[in-house]
């Protein structure tokens, strides 16, 4: 089965997810939603040079897979942390790939499988 890592989707192409934060995550009857602070890389649209205090250019914005059907949580935690400025967030994207017609997705938050009509971004 061929296994396929995020960064080959347009979608994701230009956002690096493993430094990126979830910030929330909802689950609705159309979508599986994660609030993120997404790190963007230099060719995205939307990026811009990063402050001195930061490493990264960050932006807030939706991590959502439309059409979520056979939502499966293998491990769902809510652990929450803060960061310097007192921010809250549940951790980083340590894996999103696609194998077959499956997405599967791990972090500090959890890890969930399922199948998905389309993924989008919206900031």
């Amino acid at each position: 089965m061929l296994v396929e890592h995020y960064g080959c989707w347009p979608e994701l192409a230009q956002i690096y997810l493993e430094d990126s934060f979830v910030l929330n995550i909802q689950e609705t009857a159309e979508a599986l939603i994660f609030e993120m602070e997404f790190v963007l890389r230099e060719a995205h649209p939307a990026y811009c040079a990063p402050p001195p205090d930061k490493q990264y250019c960050y932006r807030r914005g939706r991590l959502m897979f439309v059409g979520a059907s056979d939502v499966e949580w293998q491990e769902r935690r809510e652990v929450r942390s803060f960061d310097a400025a007192g921010e809250r967030d549940m951790g980083n994207v340590d894996a999103l790939y696609r194998a077959g017609d499956w997405l599967m997705m791990q972090g500090d938050w959890g890890r969930v499988q399922l199948r998905a009509r389309a993924i989008c971004v919206a900031f």
